[in-house]
């Protein structure tokens, strides 16, 4: 459900990386992350998850977060 509106900011914005992870096959990322539901965006600075964002959100308010 949130794959298409992250597919459209992986278009829309040039500056920003935008990777999936399938936490069933890589099972370390969970916990090193502390995700404890699906979907949780995490964003990351210079290599450090800087904040995170659980659930569903508009293409505008991930936009919003991301800037």
């Amino acid at each position: 459900m949130l794959a298409p509106a992250l597919n459209q900011l992986n278009e829309e914005l040039d500056n920003v990386i935008i990777a999936k992870v399938d936490i069933d096959n890589v099972t370390d990322v969970p916990e090193k992350y502390g995700v404890r539901s699906i979907p949780t965006l995490l964003k990351f600075e210079n290599g450090l998850a800087q904040e995170t964002k659980v659930g569903f959100h508009t293409v505008k308010q991930l936009k919003d977060w991301i800037q």
